[in-house]
């Protein structure tokens, strides 16, 4: 019996340390969901799992004269979650662990900890927000870093999975300070596809390009390689120098290098 458990805890931290290797290597909120929230079930099993954006110029300071404290969209597993999270973010000011959770350092909280059943259940925001999910436990991490709160992780759980253990709790803390340390990246690369997408959309219309030439413009100032786009796009590398080709006479440039130098951000 005492080997199964010492089994166990091995198995435990090499799915710890393959989550903290894809979490590094995310570039992207859809990579991030996709890679780290989907398999962090597989360490800390809940049901559901949002990462929810603090709203620009949010700190605790401000909580009491805001009401929109997260950005609109949140980020959640399974997809269906995201109605009620939209539902908590127009209510949050009335969330009892708020001032808990938003601060200038990363905070866990395990509302069954701290809060009793009837507390937990009874509210006017879990009725508003969960009790249609049947949420019964919920953790929640703050992200913080250089002393600026960038979003809430919240893992949640049913009545029929139970409260949040100590050692999920542990397991999450832990978690916590890489993913303080890589979401600014992953901020930082999703400005930057938004912005790449909103100029590539002006060029689109400016020059009258196609779908595709549009769609390989957007990799291009990506920086992908033809052979990538290619593979990305579905067709051949010859298909895609034509493409290239095509798009250069139309934007009125002769290469790459001069494409990069008038349109690249």
């Amino acid at each position: 019996m005492e080997r199964r458990e010492n089994t166990m805890e091995k198995n435990q931290f090499l799915i710890y340390n393959d989550l903290i290797d894809h979490l590094y290597n995310c570039t992207g909120m859809e990579e991030l969901k996709k890679d780290f929230m989907v398999p962090v079930r597989m360490l800390i099993p809940y049901t559901y799992c949002s990462i929810l954006l603090a709203a620009e110029g949010i700190d605790s300071s401000s909580l009491a004269q805001t009401e929109n404290l997260y950005q609109p969209e949140p980020v959640c597993v399974p997809d269906t979650f995201v109605e009620a999270e939209k539902r908590y973010i127009q209510r949050a000011a009335q969330d009892p662990v708020l001032w808990l959770i938003h601060g200038n350092e990363s905070t866990l909280i395990c509302e069954s900890e701290i809060l009793s059943e009837k507390e937990r259940l009874e509210g006017e925001l879990h009725r508003y927000c969960y009790e249609s999910y049947d949420i019964y436990d919920t953790m929640q991490y703050s992200i913080v870093a250089k002393h600026h709160l960038l979003g809430v992780l919240s893992l949640f759980r049913t009545r029929i999975d139970g409260c949040f253990q100590s050692d999920d709790m542990f397991f999450l803390r832990s978690i916590g300070v890489h993913l303080n340390k890589v979401f600014p990246k992953i901020l930082a690369a999703d400005r930057e596809q938004s912005t790449t997408l909103r100029t590539v959309e002006d060029i689109r219309q400016m020059h009258g390009l196609t779908v595709r030439e549009t769609q390989i413009l957007e990799k291009i100032l990506q920086f992908y390689s033809n052979e990538e786009i290619a593979e990305e796009c579905g067709i051949s590398s010859l298909t895609v120098q034509k493409h290239i080709q095509n798009l250069l006479r139309k934007l009125g440039v002769g290469s790459r290098l001069e494409l990069f130098r008038q349109y690249c951000i």
